[in-house]
Protein backbone atom coordinates (compact mmCIF):
# COMPACT_ATOMS: atom_id res chain seq x y z
CA UNK A 1 0.00 0.00 0.00
CA UNK A 2 1.30 3.44 -0.85
CA UNK A 3 0.01 5.99 1.61
CA UNK A 4 -0.80 9.53 0.67
CA UNK A 5 -1.11 12.00 3.48
CA UNK A 6 -2.09 15.64 3.62
CA UNK A 7 0.71 18.07 2.94
CA UNK A 8 2.75 18.34 6.10
CA UNK A 9 6.16 19.41 7.22
CA UNK A 10 8.96 16.87 7.44
CA UNK A 11 8.91 17.34 11.23
CA UNK A 12 5.20 16.41 11.43
CA UNK A 13 5.69 13.45 9.13
CA UNK A 14 8.77 11.96 10.78
CA UNK A 15 7.79 12.63 14.39
CA UNK A 16 4.07 11.76 14.22
CA UNK A 17 2.81 10.16 11.02
CA UNK A 18 5.63 7.77 10.13
CA UNK A 19 5.83 6.07 13.54
CA UNK A 20 2.06 5.45 13.40
CA UNK A 21 2.27 4.06 9.86
CA UNK A 22 5.16 1.85 10.92
CA UNK A 23 3.25 0.42 13.89
CA UNK A 24 0.35 -0.39 11.57
CA UNK A 25 2.43 -2.50 9.21
CA UNK A 26 5.12 -3.82 11.57
CA UNK A 27 2.80 -5.66 13.98
CA UNK A 28 2.68 -8.79 11.84
CA UNK A 29 6.44 -8.94 11.31
CA UNK A 30 8.10 -10.49 14.38
CA UNK A 31 11.35 -10.79 12.36
CA UNK A 32 11.80 -7.02 12.79
CA UNK A 33 12.88 -7.81 16.37
CA UNK A 34 16.12 -9.21 14.90
CA UNK A 35 17.09 -6.06 12.97
CA UNK A 36 18.99 -3.00 14.16
CA UNK A 37 20.13 -0.28 11.80
CA UNK A 38 19.80 3.33 10.68
CA UNK A 39 18.44 5.00 7.57
CA UNK A 40 18.95 8.67 6.77
CA UNK A 41 16.65 10.96 4.78
CA UNK A 42 18.14 14.26 3.64
CA UNK A 43 15.78 17.06 2.64
CA UNK A 44 18.02 20.00 1.73
CA UNK A 45 15.25 22.43 2.70
CA UNK A 46 13.66 20.28 5.41
CA UNK A 47 16.44 18.88 7.56
CA UNK A 48 18.24 15.58 7.87
CA UNK A 49 16.33 12.78 9.56
CA UNK A 50 17.47 9.49 11.04
CA UNK A 51 15.14 6.52 11.18
CA UNK A 52 16.53 3.82 13.45
CA UNK A 53 15.10 0.33 13.75
CA UNK A 54 15.84 -1.21 17.12
CA UNK A 55 14.23 -4.47 18.31
CA UNK A 56 11.07 -3.85 16.32
CA UNK A 57 10.73 -0.17 17.25
CA UNK A 58 11.13 2.75 14.88
CA UNK A 59 12.91 5.73 16.41
CA UNK A 60 13.00 8.99 14.44
CA UNK A 61 15.07 12.07 15.14
CA UNK A 62 16.10 15.22 13.33
CA UNK A 63 19.82 14.61 13.01
CA UNK A 64 22.31 12.97 10.68
CA UNK A 65 22.64 9.22 11.12
CA UNK A 66 25.82 7.92 12.73
CA UNK A 67 26.21 4.97 10.36
CA UNK A 68 23.28 4.79 7.92
CA UNK A 69 22.80 1.67 5.89
CA UNK A 70 20.78 3.68 3.37
CA UNK A 71 20.60 7.44 2.79
CA UNK A 72 17.91 9.10 0.64
CA UNK A 73 18.11 12.66 -0.72
CA UNK A 74 14.96 14.45 -1.91
CA UNK A 75 14.52 18.06 -3.00
CA UNK A 76 11.94 20.16 -1.16
CA UNK A 77 9.86 20.31 -4.36
CA UNK A 78 9.83 16.53 -4.59
CA UNK A 79 9.01 16.24 -0.88
CA UNK A 80 6.03 18.58 -1.34
CA UNK A 81 4.83 16.62 -4.38
CA UNK A 82 5.17 13.37 -2.45
CA UNK A 83 3.08 14.75 0.43
CA UNK A 84 0.43 15.95 -2.03
CA UNK A 85 0.18 12.49 -3.60
CA UNK A 86 1.65 13.71 -6.87
CA UNK A 87 4.59 11.34 -7.02
CA UNK A 88 5.89 8.02 -5.77
CA UNK A 89 8.99 7.25 -3.80
CA UNK A 90 10.94 4.49 -5.49
CA UNK A 91 10.45 2.40 -2.36
CA UNK A 92 6.72 1.91 -2.04
CA UNK A 93 5.05 -0.69 0.11
CA UNK A 94 3.94 -3.57 -2.06
CA UNK A 95 0.99 -5.78 -1.14
CA UNK A 96 1.49 -7.91 -4.24
CA UNK A 97 5.29 -7.94 -4.31
CA UNK A 98 7.97 -5.46 -5.23
CA UNK A 99 10.04 -3.26 -2.97
CA UNK A 100 8.57 -2.69 0.46
CA UNK A 101 10.52 -0.54 2.93
CA UNK A 102 8.53 -1.84 5.91
CA UNK A 103 9.02 -5.51 4.98
CA UNK A 104 12.58 -5.97 6.09
CA UNK A 105 13.39 -9.60 6.69
CA UNK A 106 16.75 -10.46 8.27
CA UNK A 107 17.88 -11.86 4.89
CA UNK A 108 16.93 -8.65 3.05
CA UNK A 109 18.60 -6.57 5.75
CA UNK A 110 21.85 -8.54 5.43
CA UNK A 111 21.79 -8.03 1.66
CA UNK A 112 21.29 -4.25 2.07
CA UNK A 113 24.23 -4.17 4.50
CA UNK A 114 26.45 -5.66 1.76
CA UNK A 115 25.56 -3.04 -0.88
CA UNK A 116 27.77 -0.02 -1.44
CA UNK A 117 27.07 2.61 -4.07
CA UNK A 118 24.63 5.19 -5.32
CA UNK A 119 21.35 4.75 -7.15
CA UNK A 120 19.65 7.73 -8.79
CA UNK A 121 16.00 7.43 -9.81
CA UNK A 122 14.88 9.83 -12.56
CA UNK A 123 11.09 9.60 -12.51
CA UNK A 124 8.99 11.37 -15.14
CA UNK A 125 5.52 12.46 -14.04
CA UNK A 126 2.49 12.50 -16.40
CA UNK A 127 2.87 16.26 -16.97
CA UNK A 128 6.51 15.79 -17.99
CA UNK A 129 8.01 17.04 -14.72
CA UNK A 130 11.00 15.12 -13.42
CA UNK A 131 11.56 13.84 -9.89
CA UNK A 132 15.05 12.77 -8.86
CA UNK A 133 15.70 10.68 -5.78
CA UNK A 134 19.24 9.74 -4.79
CA UNK A 135 19.72 6.59 -2.71
CA UNK A 136 23.15 5.87 -1.22
CA UNK A 137 23.88 2.45 0.21
CA UNK A 138 26.33 2.45 3.13
CA UNK A 139 27.55 5.99 2.38
CA UNK A 140 29.98 6.09 5.33
CA UNK A 141 31.99 3.33 3.64
CA UNK A 142 32.95 5.67 0.78
CA UNK A 143 31.83 5.82 -2.80
CA UNK A 144 30.90 2.81 -4.85
CA UNK A 145 29.30 2.21 -8.22
CA UNK A 146 26.79 4.71 -9.54
CA UNK A 147 23.69 3.61 -11.40
CA UNK A 148 20.90 5.76 -12.82
CA UNK A 149 17.41 4.42 -13.51
CA UNK A 150 14.94 6.31 -15.69
CA UNK A 151 11.25 5.45 -15.82
CA UNK A 152 7.84 7.07 -15.69
CA UNK A 153 5.75 7.31 -12.53
CA UNK A 154 3.10 4.88 -13.84
CA UNK A 155 5.67 2.13 -14.31
CA UNK A 156 7.18 2.91 -10.90
CA UNK A 157 3.71 2.59 -9.37
CA UNK A 158 3.28 -0.82 -11.06
CA UNK A 159 6.71 -1.86 -9.78
CA UNK A 160 5.96 -0.76 -6.22
CA UNK A 161 2.59 -2.55 -6.24
CA UNK A 162 4.07 -5.79 -7.58
CA UNK A 163 2.27 -5.51 -10.96
CA UNK A 164 5.62 -5.40 -12.79
CA UNK A 165 9.16 -6.48 -12.03
CA UNK A 166 12.44 -4.72 -12.86
CA UNK A 167 13.52 -7.27 -15.49
CA UNK A 168 10.16 -7.01 -17.27
CA UNK A 169 10.30 -3.19 -17.36
CA UNK A 170 13.90 -3.24 -18.60
CA UNK A 171 13.16 -5.75 -21.38
CA UNK A 172 10.16 -3.68 -22.52
CA UNK A 173 12.30 -0.52 -22.67
CA UNK A 174 10.25 1.11 -19.90
CA UNK A 175 13.23 1.27 -17.53
CA UNK A 176 16.52 2.64 -18.80
CA UNK A 177 19.72 1.96 -16.90
CA UNK A 178 22.93 3.97 -17.08
CA UNK A 179 26.12 3.22 -15.22
CA UNK A 180 27.03 0.07 -13.34
CA UNK A 181 24.73 -2.72 -14.57
CA UNK A 182 25.93 -5.24 -11.97
CA UNK A 183 24.97 -2.84 -9.18
CA UNK A 184 21.53 -2.37 -10.79
CA UNK A 185 21.08 -6.16 -10.85
CA UNK A 186 22.00 -6.41 -7.15
CA UNK A 187 19.36 -3.82 -6.30
CA UNK A 188 16.83 -5.52 -8.57
CA UNK A 189 17.33 -8.84 -6.77
CA UNK A 190 16.95 -7.03 -3.44
CA UNK A 191 13.64 -5.50 -4.58
CA UNK A 192 12.29 -8.94 -5.49
CA UNK A 193 13.18 -10.55 -2.16
CA UNK A 194 10.33 -11.54 0.15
Amino acid sequence: MICYVRRMTPKEFFENTLPSLFKGVAGGQPELQQITGEMEIVLPEGGTWTLALDKGNLITKEAAATNPIVSFTLSRRDWDRLMQGGSFMPIGAAPGGGANPFKMSPARFEKVKMLKGELVFHITEPGGEAQDTVIRFNPKQGTGPRTELEMNSGDLKDLSEGKANPQQLFMQGKMRIKGDMAFAMQIGSLAMMA
